[in-house]
C-alpha cells in the first residue's frame, strides 16, 4: 500500500507577521520547513493549506494547526510550552492533549530510569535557564522581593484553554491573596504580556499583599515558594524549577501538580503544603518523557520523521 497523502495546515498569516507578534514563532516556522524536508525525503505526497483552526476533509492524513480534533487520521500541531518543542498530538494540546486524560501515558513517563531522567533534566534545564527564553517575549523589568512569596500566573481571559478552568485567573489571584492575607507571604502576580495591567492594578489596590510585576518569569520563579495557575504554560516551566504548582484548570502536566477544585476553600488549605517537598523524581521523569518523547522537536529531523512515521503507522484508510 502506498503511503497516504498529507494535508498540512500552515499558519502563514502568523508567520508572515512574526516581528509584531509577542509570541516567538521562530520554532513554528522552523518546524514546517523541516517537516517539508522530511516529507520530501520520505517521498510522501503532500499538499499545504493556509487554513488553520478548522476541520478540513481529506482522504489522507491531516496535520491540523492549533486544534483539538480527536479524529482518526488527524494530528494536531501547536506550539508547545518550551521553545523548539511543539505538539504533534492525536487529540489536541494542553488539557485536550492525549496525555491529559491518559493515566497509561503518565505511567509510561514514570518508568524511566531515574538516573537517565535526572541527567537529561539537569542538562536540559541548565540550557533552558541559560537561554532565559519563554514562549512569550519576557520583559527586562527588574524584580527583587525580600519577603517570601507565592506566584500567581496571569492568563488571557480569551485564551482557548480558559475553557478548561475551574477557577479562572481573575478569581484565582483574589482567592490566593485572601488565603495569604494574614501570613508573611506576599502574592506576586504577573499579568499576561498580552493583557492590560489595569485589572492587575485593581487587584493590588484591593489586596495590599499583592505585588504586580511584568518582570521575566525567570526572575520570579527561582525564589517563589509555590506557583498558582489555571493551566498556563508557565506552570510547565515552573516544573523545570522543581516548584510546587497548583492548577485550577485541566492541562497535560496536571499529573505532577497539586490539582485544586472550584471552591475558594481549596486554595485556603494549600498554604500548609509550602513546606512539604514536591516529588522531584516524578517531575524529572515526566519532563524527560514530555521533552524527549511526547513533543516533536522543531530543529530535529529525526524527531519529526518519527512523528510522521507514527502517523502513517496509525493511518486508517
Amino acid at each position: 500500500m502506498t503511503d497516504p497523502e498529507f494535508l498540512v495546515s500552515v499558519p502563514e498569516k502568523w508567520l508572515n507577521h512574526m516581528a509584531s507578534n509577542p509570541i516567538d514563532l521562530g520554532d513554528v516556522e522552523e518546524f514546517y520547513v523541516n517537516l517539508f524536508v522530511v516529507l520530501l525525503d520520505m517521498g510522501i505526497r503532500f499538499k499545504r493549506t493556509s487554513t488553520i483552526k478548522a476541520l478540513l476533509q481529506t482522504d489522507g492524513i491531516y496535520l491540523s494547526h492549533h486544534t483539538h480534533y480527536p479524529e482518526p487520521n488527524i494530528w494536531n500541531i501547536k506550539k508547545g510550552y518550551i521553545r523548539d518543542y511543539l505538539y504533534f498530538d492525536r487529540t489536541g494540546y494542553s488539557g485536550w492533549a492525549e496525555i491529559a486524560d491518559s493515566e497509561k501515558l503518565f505511567a509510561r513517563s514514570q518508568r524511566y530510569a531515574l538516573h537517565d531522567a535526572k541527567c537529561f533534566f539537569d542538562d536540559f534545564v541548565w540550557r533552558y535557564k541559560q537561554h532565559g527564553g519563554s514562549k512569550v517575549t519576557q520583559s527586562k523589568e527588574k524584580f527583587k522581593l525580600d519577603e517570601p512569596y507565592v506566584f500567581v500566573v496571569g492568563q488571557r481571559p480569551n485564551d482557548t484553554v480558559a475553557q478548561l478552568s475551574r477557577i479562572p485567573t481573575t478569581k484565582l489571584v483574589k482567592y490566593v491573596a485572601q488565603a495569604y492575607a494574614d501570613t508573611e507571604y506576599k502574592v506576586v502576580f504577573k499579568p499576561h504580556p498580552m493583557a492590560g495591567r489595569a485589572e492587575a492594578a485593581l487587584f493590588a489596590y484591593e489586596h495590599p499583599n499583592i505585588v504586580t510585576t511584568n518582570a521575566s518569569i525567570h526572575k520570579i520563579l527561582p525564589n517563589c515558594s509555590a506557583v498558582y495557575t489555571v493551566n498556563s504554560g508557565v506552570g510547565f516551566e515552573a516544573l523545570l524549577y522543581l516548584k510546587r504548582v497548583f492548577t485550577t484548570g485541566h492541562c497535560d502536566y496536571h499529573w505532577v501538580t497539586t490539582r485544586l477544585g472550584d471552591h475558594p476553600k481549596n486554595i485556603e488549605a494549600t498554604a500548609y503544603l509550602l513546606d512539604v517537598p514536591v516529588d522531584e523524581n516524578a517531575i524529572m521523569r515526566f519532563v524527560y518523557y514530555m521533552i524527549g518523547e511526547y513533543f516533536v522537536q522543531s530543529n530535529d529531523l529525526d524527531s519529526i520523521r518519527s512523528k510522521v512515521e507514527l502517523a502513517i503507522s496509525e493511518y486508517e484508510p
